[in-house]
């Protein structure tokens, strides 16, 4: 059987450049050449998808040789992708509900999400950096989603609705850091999550097949979900970032399919941040993607005040602290290195020995 391969995903992420225009004017419906924006979601999306179908179709490059089942991971990915793009082209009409009723169509009443969704383990230690332009310690509570009474303050995330507080946990604190666009790290307050001995935490994966994966027609129709959710945002400034259309629908398709009781329950949404791409990031390349693995936990249960009951239930905190009151103000010890820990740069770095610190407190030495 056929497996994914570095050439494989670098084919559909391939950037498109001034000589893609002429393709992505067919795509978008022949609109004139000199209106085509490759910094555009749109064109972006249009071009990915059609690389996606391009992938599986016929060629003389050997490793894109599908054998007998190329007509057939044609025909899907053909299909997947006309989906996700008229998911998004009905968002951005105004008929949202029609969009969500086709994106959930295909991939939630399906048993297509229910072959993805996966456990995350017990012993997983998820992490969550906010910033302040002090150093004052926020408490445990503040540490955790924005309380529903405030939900005045919940903006427009990836997989955020403007308005439905979510909690995000981070797989690093580099990452998180990342994610806070590089805030003061010492006014930072931290903390470390881990799940609850008594709850099983399910996640969907919303993440590019690895090596090695095997080439299925199931693993073929989320690749364009996984596309269209995870592009990194053109336009942080304005007020409407289309990267977040079909991400926001997603969170909507995880809501509706937990309320409805179906059996794979999905506590939340996993993806890789695009923050990782940053210009004069410290740790780039694929030998640590494992720092940037987000996660996107929406509200189980919506209460007119305080947080979701179930998410509390789902993670103990294990550690919440300000860096630098457990620096300064009672200083802590770094604990030694934990065992299998990789054998990378980012072992030596502040952020890691801070992870260890959450861990088991101690003194902290930079």
């Amino acid at each position: 059987m056929k497996t994914f391969e570095k050439s494989t995903i670098h084919f559909v992420l391939r950037v498109p450049t001034d000589k893609d225009k002429d393709i992505i004017s067919q795509l978008l419906g022949g609109i004139d050449i000199d209106h085509v924006d490759l910094k555009n979601y749109t064109e972006r999306l249009a071009y990915g998808l059609y690389r996606i179908r391009k992938l599986f179709g016929k060629h003389d490059v050997s490793q894109f040789q599908w054998g007998p089942d190329q007509a057939g991971f044609l025909r899907v990915a053909e299909t997947a992708c006309a989906i996700v793009f008229n998911t998004y082209k009905l968002a951005l009409a105004g008929r949202r509900e029609e969009a969500l009723a086709q994106l959930y169509s295909y991939y939630f009443s399906s048993d297509i999400i229910e072959q993805f969704v996966e456990d995350i383990q017990k012993d997983k230690k998820f992490y969550r950096l906010r910033s302040s332009d002090s150093y004052r310690l926020f408490s445990e509570e503040e540490m955790f989603h924005i309380p529903f009474e405030k939900c005045h303050k919940a903006s427009n995330y990836r997989f955020s609705i403007s308005g439905l507080p979510i909690l995000y946990l981070g797989s690093s604190m580099y990452g998180c850091w990342l994610e806070e666009n590089q805030p003061d790290i010492e006014k930072a307050n931290v903390a470390l999550y881990q799940i609850n001995s008594e709850t099983r935490v399910k996640c969907l994966p919303l993440i590019m097949p690895q090596r090695g994966d095997k080439v299925t027609k199931e693993r073929i129709k989320l690749l364009p979900l996984i596309l269209a959710s995870t592009m990194k945002v053109q336009h942080p400034n304005e007020p409407f970032r289309p990267e977040y259309v079909i991400p926001q629908l997603v969170t909507e398709c995880v809501l509706k399919y937990n309320a409805e009781q179906k059996p794979g329950y999905i506590l939340g949404i996993k993806y890789l941040s695009t923050k990782r791409y940053t210009e004069g990031n410290f740790y780039s390349g694929e030998r640590y993607n494992y720092l940037y693995e987000n996660y996107a936990f929406p509200p189980i249960e919506y209460n007119f005040y305080g947080v979701c009951p179930k998410l509390g239930k789902c993670f103990v905190l294990r550690r919440s602290s300000s860096i630098f009151i457990d620096t300064h103000v009672r200083p802590q010890k770094i604990e030694i290195k934990e065992k299998n820990e990789p054998r990378d740069e980012y072992q030596d770095s502040t952020f890691r020995k801070l992870e260890r610190w959450l861990a088991a407190p101690q003194m902290l030495i930079y």
